[in-house]
């Protein structure tokens, strides 16, 4: 066999190679991880969504990409942040504003209070951190965070003329919300009966979406957007 004709052989097979590579690489779909608070992998796919019950766990989806590392918590064995004094209710910790001690702060299984400087410290448990409110404050940013959010810090405003010796609240109960016409009337109708009471805060309890382990997440999305509206 002459080097002529080996070289030819060569070239193809190295060519085919190429071709091949190409063929596999055009199919390829894209693969998501679905990831845990913990920074944990519980499931991979080609879908680019979540369950539901993923979504309300706090996981998050992320694409499995070349030379990309999926997110993963700062800190996977505790969660820390500060409850200061928000002098001018903006939400944010200017200067000058310092941190309050003494104030409860929880992950729903761990309570622990806030130093001198107002800084705090739990366990990576569950899904959310939060805090309770001194009856002579007021909060100025949500009083519950989910642990993926960036800053896990809460804001209060001294508020001597707020009175909760006294209160009235609502709870209400298996809601079950969904794209009939009829249902949505007879709950606006009921949020019409609460605003006339003002309460200090509402409690709802039990299924918030009808059917929602069979729902689609879009059907199940756009039934609980009608609470937004």
């Amino acid at each position: 066999m002459s080097k002529k004709y080996i070289l030819i052989l060569l070239f193809i097979f190295f060519l085919s190679l190429i071709i091949l590579n190409t063929s596999i690489t055009a199919v390829y779909a894209t693969i998501y991880r679905i990831i845990d608070t913990e920074g944990n992998t519980i499931r991979v796919t080609t879908e680019p969504q979540m369950k539901l019950s993923e979504e309300e766990a706090g996981c998050i989806l992320s694409p499995i990409q070349p030379d990309i590392v999926p997110p993963i918590s700062k800190d996977i064995s505790q969660v820390e942040g500060i409850v200061f004094e928000d002098h001018n209710a903006n939400g944010i910790q200017d200067i000058g504003e310092m941190g309050l001690p003494d104030i409860l702060v929880s992950n729903g299984l761990t309570v622990t209070i806030t130093d001198e400087s107002g800084s705090y410290l739990l366990p990576r448990e569950g899904h959310f951190v939060f805090i309770t409110t001194p009856s002579d404050y007021i909060s100025t940013t949500p009083w519950y965070k989910n642990l993926l959010e960036d800053s896990l810090h809460f804001g209060l405003s001294f508020a001597p003329d707020k009175d909760s010796k006294q209160f009235t609240f609502v709870q209400i109960t298996d809601i079950h919300l969904d794209a009939l016409e009829e249902h949505r009337i007879f709950f606006e109708k009921a949020i019409r009966e609460i605003n006339k009471i003002n309460p200090a805060f509402v409690i709802a309890t039990g299924d918030l979406v009808f059917m929602a382990e069979s729902a689609t997440i879009s059907q199940a999305k756009e039934w609980y957007n009608i609470y937004s509206d």
